[in-house]
């Protein structure tokens, strides 16, 4: 399954929340990820422009939209980011691949 990186912020009325009951949010991200029929690998709290990060794994992006979705719609984070991760074998192809296209691009000119 492929591999997605989660970065999210949370709204002001959402750290509010957990700050009045404090929370597992691991157990939480797991549920919803796996009722997209995924598995949360790590999640972590960290300073700076994100609050949480994760890596997490999903069957296809369809079901990464949908979680995307379902969680955006929560209204608990101000950011949602869930970005599709590939591996380095995938790169050595991509790479492959780019060189034909390469060869027909030209550049614009003035």
């Amino acid at each position: 399954m492929p591999l997605y990186l989660l970065q999210a912020s949370y709204s002001a009325a959402a750290v509010k929340g957990m700050i009045d009951k404090p929370q597992d949010r691991l157990a939480i991200a797991s549920r919803n990820m796996e009722a997209a029929g995924g598995t949360v690998h790590s999640l972590y709290f960290a300073f700076g422009k994100h609050d949480v990060i994760g890596i997490g794994e999903l069957p296809e992006n369809i079901d990464a939209l949908a979680f995307s979705m379902a969680s955006a719609a929560t209204g608990a984070f101000s950011s949602f980011n869930l970005i599709p991760l590939l591996t380095s074998q995938d790169a050595v192809e991509a790479m492959k691949r780019a060189g034909p296209i390469a060869e027909g691009y030209s550049a614009p000119t003035g």
